[in-house]
């Protein structure tokens, strides 16, 4: 609420920014938002604010699916004077070179694949079912079978659920993270800051998928058999939509991405990217972080 004044109504003014990136603050809702409002940056933030949160933060960790973005979007935006995307674009993938961003041009828009939906992917089919939280929780989804590939997700700046990319570049950002900060001669954080990214939260039972999770600052944490980075539990990035995935292993020097338009089977990063992920793992001979450093 420093940083968003708005945010402190129904007591939420006791909420730090790293409640929010480590999944345990307890805003996860956003009840008076209606369909459509995910394409609403002001309405969707409106609601936010409103809502009561569902816990205290630091007594439960849920994956904050939709929130999380518009909450960390309006810090960005109050702190830099940038919207999410703008600070994306200019700050991170711009200087990395790396083929990443939310809300694309038009000429990246027309290098997109068609997202395909399986409809045996659990965590989309537990989005819509009614009475689970995170069917709740996705009160301002827009109702419409183009969701993945509309306009709106694609060229608007829809933060936790807008982001475009391909594996080259969503590795080239987790290599700067497994290079403690730094790649190809940029650095753009601290090695403090990305050790301290790396540290866990929480681990437990997620409440808002109902699935054991480990989560840090802002990523999560490798957590088989849900998400899947080898064998080093230290590893940390996150999953995209139906499988996608990006996370680095430190101590192997190692970034990793698989992206795909086709949504993977059951829940977590299913078994293309599990397999890929372990073959990657499996190559990449451990070294001395703290030596890095």
């Amino acid at each position: 609420a420093q940083y968003w004044p708005e945010f402190a109504q129904n007591g939420k003014g006791g909420i730090l920014v790293r409640h929010v990136q480590g999944h345990e603050c307890g805003a996860i809702f956003s009840d008076s938002a209606k369909p459509g409002d995910w394409f609403d940056y002001p309405a969707q933030c409106a609601a936010i604010a409103r809502q009561e949160p569902a816990w205290p933060p630091e007594t439960a960790g849920a994956y904050n699916t939709i929130n999380i973005g518009f909450i960390l979007g309006e810090v960005v935006r109050n702190v830099t004077g940038k919207t999410i995307g703008t600070f994306i674009r200019e700050e991170i993938s711009e200087p990395l070179g790396a083929d990443y961003n939310i809300g694309l041009t038009k000429d990246e828009v027309d290098r997109c694949a068609t997202m395909h939906l399986n409809p045996e992917n659990q965590f989309w089919s537990h989005g819509a079912t009614p009475g689970s939280n995170l069917h709740r929780a996705w009160s301002g989804r827009p109702d419409r079978p183009d969701l993945l590939n509309c306009t709106e997700i694609r060229e608007g700046e829809l933060p936790a659920f807008g982001g475009h990319g391909n594996a080259r570049g969503v590795a080239k950002i987790y290599a700067m993270l497994a290079g403690n900060g730094e790649v190809d001669g940029v650095r753009l954080l601290q090695p403090a800051t990305v050790e301290r990214a790396s540290q866990l939260v929480w681990e437990g039972v997620c409440a808002m998928t109902g699935w054991p999770l480990r989560m840090g600052l802002g990523f999560e944490q490798n957590s088989p058999p849900y998400i899947a980075m080898g064998e080093n539990m230290r590893a940390f990035g996150k999953l995209g939509s139906g499988g996608a995935l990006g996370y680095c292993d430190r101590e192997r020097n190692l970034a990793f991405s698989y992206c795909t338009n086709f949504q993977c089977e059951g829940a977590g990063t299913g078994v293309r990217c599990r397999l890929l992920s372990e073959a990657a793992a499996g190559v990449a001979p451990k070294w001395d972080v703290q030596a890095a450093e």
